[in-house]
């Protein structure tokens, strides 16, 4: 609040130098002389230093008075600069810390994205080799079916030959005792 007050009166401080320099500006261009034509160049004469001690005084009170406004609000700036300044470093301590549990959680997503693709690649294989097993033992079934007629067929073919050798046999055999 008092700050608010401070930056009151130094506006109207402000203000009022502003006012004066208007008014002295104005007495100073009326008392100038004029040229005759507008080619014409009128010189000043050189200013006597007649300024009374008092108003010598004013002037350097209300330069100090400039200097002392001037002081306070660099005072304050800066002391917002060093509040700016610990605010960026407590800012940067915070962000550092999560800058750096994003980065191992990165690398922890990085690794399961990897250990997803490679489950993926062997899943596939797997689903494949099952489709080729499955193809191939249909096959071998297929194939030892075949194999079980075959030699179905070689067994009742070499038992109807041991039948007939057998029967040739008991009439040789027959024949030789008769």
């Amino acid at each position: 609040m008092n700050e608010e007050m401070e930056m009151r009166d130094s506006v109207i401080l402000k203000r009022a130098r502003q006012a004066d320099m208007r008014r002295n500006l104005r007495l100073g261009l009326t008392d100038l002389s004029q040229p005759k034509n507008e080619y014409m160049i009128t010189v000043q004469p050189v200013p006597v230093d007649d300024e009374k001690p008092e108003e010598k005084m004013e002037d350097y009170m209300s330069d100090s008075i400039a200097q002392n406004e001037f002081d306070a609000v660099k005072k304050r700036m800066d002391d917002g600069t060093k509040k700016a300044l610990r605010s960026e470093q407590k800012i940067k301590l915070l962000t550092n810390r999560y800058k750096m549990r994003a980065a191992k959680i990165w690398s922890q997503v990085e690794a399961t994205f990897k250990h997803m693709e490679t489950a993926e690649i062997e899943y596939k294989c797997l689903k494949a080799l099952k489709r080729q097993e499955h193809l191939a033992a249909s096959n071998r079934i297929s194939n030892i079916r075949e194999d079980v007629q075959k030699q179905k067929e070689l067994e009742k073919t070499l038992q109807n030959r041991y039948g007939d050798l057998f029967v040739e046999q008991e009439r040789i055999h027959s024949q030789t005792e008769k």
